[in-house]
């Protein structure tokens, strides 16, 4: 596992309606839940991708060795960089035509739904 970081003093913060809508987004370009291809950790890796395009910034992952069991011991490995826990590969990034497909749907679905807000007002 890591933690990926977007602080700075310099960038605009990512607002929490904007996590909402491009969460909403990632789900429906794939709400197809497939355990080595389409799961959690793709759902995530998408959301970060996305999120280094909007804010055009690279984020930084910190490795943290995994503190549950694996087979009745405590796994001493890390997460790599490859998307394998163990021998198990459990994430493989979205292509990036697919990145840019859910990118350009997140912003005209951001744009929608702050018109729809503003309208309110």
């Amino acid at each position: 596992m890591g933690t990926l970081g977007l602080n700075s003093t310099i960038h605009t913060p990512v607002y929490l309606h904007e996590l909402i809508v491009l969460a909403n987004t990632i789900h429906n370009s794939n709400n197809c839940y497939l355990l080595f291809s389409s799961n959690c950790y793709w759902f995530a890796g998408m959301l970060m991708n996305v999120l280094e395009k909007w804010t055009n910034r690279e984020m930084e992952r910190v490795d943290m060795p995994a503190k549950k069991l694996f087979m009745g011991k405590e796994s001493k490995k890390k997460w790599g960089k490859n998307g394998n826990w163990t021998f198990v590969r459990v994430y493989k990034q979205a292509p990036l035509e697919m990145v840019g497909a859910v990118f350009t749907e997140f912003k005209k679905n951001l744009s929608e739904f702050e018109r729809k807000v503003s309208s309110c007002f």
